[in-house]
């Protein structure tokens, strides 16, 4: 489950795969009194779509339960040289303090309902596309 499949990659915009995500108010409570602040670069990339996807939508969702439902989230990104950095920001309380270091781990989790599988899975995506991820 925490192993994705190798990408497929594709020439794609951010922002196409953010508008896929169902963060609107008819399509879920956790998003009911969420803003959206959305700023990309409309600069082509390649990734795998399904797996960006997935990756946008657990940070996205992560942010509006660390708000419980009721706040802004930020994305945006830069190019710097050869590279598209993505910046994901909301305004909740933050990570809990001493936890930085272990939120990748495998069952690392704070939620009462959560698998702790989540950010594991972002981050072996994004590594898998030769990225990476950090808080």
């Amino acid at each position: 489950m925490a192993k994705p499949g190798a990408p497929i990659f594709q020439k794609i915009y951010l922002e196409d795969i953010l508008a896929e995500i169902p963060y609107n108010h008819s399509q879920s409570h956790l998003f009911k009194y969420i803003s959206m602040k959305v700023d990309l670069e409309r600069t082509p990339i390649m990734v795998d779509s399904k797996q960006m996807k997935q990756v946008l939508y657990n940070l996205v969702r992560n942010s509006c339960e660390a708000m419980d439902g009721e706040g802004i989230i930020h994305i945006y990104s830069k190019q710097n040289q050869n590279y598209y950095q993505l910046y994901i920001k909301d305004t909740g309380s933050g990570i809990q303090a001493g936890i930085e270091d272990s939120i990748f781990n495998p069952f690392s989790t704070s939620k009462e309902t959560g698998t702790g599988l989540g950010l594991t899975i972002v981050q072996r995506i994004i590594e898998n596309h030769n990225g990476r991820i950090e808080v």
